[in-house]
């Protein structure tokens, strides 16, 4: 049962992934990344809730020293959702090609907003590994901040949520290793290795969610 509920959250997590990529339904206003961000959220409420209590107790014990950090409380409530909104929203176009595009940061487009992490390296090592490399990171940006909450109460389960962003690279490749060409005969919307790589992404994403959820509950 808490099996099926598993596999039947992160196939869910998959699609909305491949929505915010332009599958259908086509949502107004960005929805779908709000609603793919919204989990992020909704499992770190216990504890952001201890963190906030630790850090209010902190602050009234040293009369305002801390209270930079806890006013509002909202603000480290909200922390995760924000966190893998923006990450979700942070461009990726560049390096989901994997190497089979001819343009690249500085000859044909203009650099990804997180791609400065590792401009330093590029045409130093295969375009294929720099762009995998870029997916990795964008994805990185949505899980870490719920991975490092969720670390305040349960590490394991933390660390399954941060390093779980990671995966969208090897998601792209298992894409351009189905669909080499680029696209080709397959599930509609599913069919091409962008695709592909978008539907894992999310799958992979709220996968490791789901199984964080059963790793604290102890379910």
């Amino acid at each position: 049962m808490i099996w099926g509920a598993v596999l039947t959250f992160a196939l869910l997590g998959g699609w909305l992934s491949r929505m915010c990529g332009g599958g259908p339904p086509k949502l107004p206003w960005g929805l779908d990344q709000w609603i793919y961000a919204l989990p992020y959220m909704l499992i770190s409420i216990p504890a952001t809730a201890s963190m906030i209590i630790i850090l209010y107790n902190a602050d009234k014990a040293s009369k305002g020293k801390y209270a930079f950090v806890i006013k509002p409380p909202a603000m480290i409530a909200v922390a995760p959702f924000v966190g893998a909104f923006l990450g979700k929203r942070t461009g990726h176009g560049g390096g989901m090609d994997l190497g089979t595009n001819a343009k690249e940061p500085g000859h044909g487009r203009e650099p990804e907003a997180l791609e400065f992490f590792i401009l330093s390296i590029h045409g130093k090592i295969p375009q294929y590994w720099y762009d995998a490399l870029l997916l990795a990171i964008t994805g990185f940006a949505v899980t870490l901040l719920t991975g490092v909450v969720i670390c305040f109460v349960d590490v394991p389960a933390g660390l399954l949520i941060a390093f779980s962003g990671l995966l969208k690279a090897p998601a792209y490749m298992i894409g351009r290793k189905i669909y080499p060409e680029g696209n080709g005969k397959g599930i509609p919307y599913l069919n091409e290795a962008t695709a592909i790589g978008e539907y894992l992404t999310g799958f992979f994403g709220w996968g490791a969610l789901a199984l964080a959820l059963v790793m604290i509950t102890g379910t």
